[in-house]
């Protein structure tokens, strides 16, 4: 599909807010557009964006408050043995693909060659340090070389990215990189990163499947969700994750409607995620940048991630405004007490400046680029015990089961078959 300029505004509109309906979008577009769209010709933008053949845009996907639901996020950068490099690589998927807990999986290339891997950790549980013990195991296998672990990882903020500096005829983005050095420079005080108390009380296995089904994508309808939640659809691979809990289920959309109402409108969806074509707009590369954390360093990377600074395009139709930001490219900010984990999305050419800034500004730079076939988990509803309005941790659930599979395979000589 080729994005024609005249289409700009609209495409900067669903960047602000993905998952806006269409008359919103209407008002967004004119707050970036000298002239209005109507419904009609944005309908007919939507399905073309969004066609599943030929489209730019594919899904949106919720960043839950993990807060509210009492869980934190563990990453673990996976160094693999060379030596039977695919078999080692096929045996971690497996453990992953077992984990109730894993929400994704890609391998990496950078400082060393491995996995980069993310787990729901229950807060004060050992879910992880099970994962440790697991990865320790395939380390006496020769199958895992080492690994890093970046526990309970706070979301600090996420963005869709800004077309203030791409230029649609060449797809090059003329990015700031003075004005990105002269914020990592400044001085800021501490991000402080507030927590809510949980509310698992309040949630019923109901809740739990629709945010299952949220984790999908945004852009889905009720009625695809209602099916699902009615049994009327499986998933794709034939699972019905709901089966033992559909008695309890109301049965009416109205239900249904008032629920995710309820969850959007109490925090639970934290930020929407726009997945898309980036490959369209010259962002060739997925780097993972990891490095020690630095309180001045980490309030910059978000001021420079959410700073608008307008800007005159021009289409066809006349002048718009583009909303440009001095980090524009599509990105995720997680950290730790310890470590600052940036996901980036970035056109190749800018890959060396990108390094060259973060290892004169912050310590022990880490870069890995994410590879080509990552994979993630949908919200896993098994793991919650609505009798006890907590998460599923014992040792049985998330260590012995997947520790006999492994072993099963490993020792028994069973081919890993994912």
């Amino acid at each position: 599909m080729r994005i024609k300029i005249k289409e700009m505004p609209l495409i900067l509109a669903i960047l602000k807010d993905p998952t806006a309906t269409q008359q919103e979008l209407s008002d967004l577009v004119a707050t970036f557009a000298d002239h209005t769209w109507d419904i009609s010709n944005i309908s007919r933008k939507l399905a073309r964006f969004f066609d599943p053949e030929n489209g730019i845009m594919h899904e949106v996907q919720p960043i839950f408050n993990l807060n509210l639901l009492h869980l934190e996020l563990h990453g673990f950068i996976i160094q693999i043995e060379d030596s039977e490099w695919d078999r080692n690589v096929a045996i971690v998927e497996k453990l992953v693909k077992l984990h109730p807990y894993a929400i994704y999986t890609s391998t990496v290339y950078g400082r060393y060659n491995g996995m980069y891997v993310q787990f729901h950790n229950p807060k004060n549980s050992d879910v992880c340090v099970y994962v440790s013990k697991l990865l320790d195991y395939l380390q006496e296998k020769k199958v895992v070389k080492d690994y890093q672990w970046m526990p309970d990882l706070q979301n600090i903020i996420n963005s869709n990215g800004s077309l203030g500096v791409w230029d649609p005829w060449t797809s090059y983005w003329d990015v700031d990189f003075e004005k990105l050095k002269e914020l990592l420079n400044g001085e800021y005080d501490k991000i402080w990163m507030p927590r809510k108390n949980n509310i698992l009380k309040k949630l019923r296995d109901y809740d739990m499947a629709i945010l299952r089904e949220l984790s999908k994508g945004l852009k889905r309808s009720q009625k695809e969700v209602m099916l699902m939640l009615l049994g009327k659809k499986v998933e794709a691979d034939g699972y019905d994750p709901y089966l033992q809990f559909r008695d309890s289920f109301p049965k009416s959309k109205q239900s249904l409607s008032r629920r995710i109402s309820w969850i959007e409108n109490f925090g639970f969806i934290k930020s929407k995620w726009l997945i898309f074509d980036r490959e369209r707009f010259g962002l060739f590369n997925q780097v993972l940048f990891i490095f020690d954390r630095d309180e001045s360093g980490l309030h910059a990377l978000k001021k420079a991630i959410e700073t608008e600074i307008d800007r005159i395009g021009y289409s066809t139709k006349g002048s718009y405004i583009m909303k440009n930001k001095v980090l524009p490219y599509p990105c995720l900010l997680n950290a730790n007490d310890d470590k600052i984990v940036l996901w980036l999305y970035l056109q190749p050419v800018d890959l060396l400046k990108f390094a060259d800034i973060f290892t004169k500004k912050f310590c022990n730079v880490e870069m890995y680029f994410i590879g080509r076939n990552p994979k993630s988990y949908f919200f896993n509803n098994f793991n919650f015990d609505s009798a006890k309005s907590s998460w599923k941790v014992d040792r049985l659930y998330v260590y012995d089961s997947i520790l006999y599979q492994l072993k099963n395979e490993l020792e028994g000589q069973i081919e890993i078959a994912l």
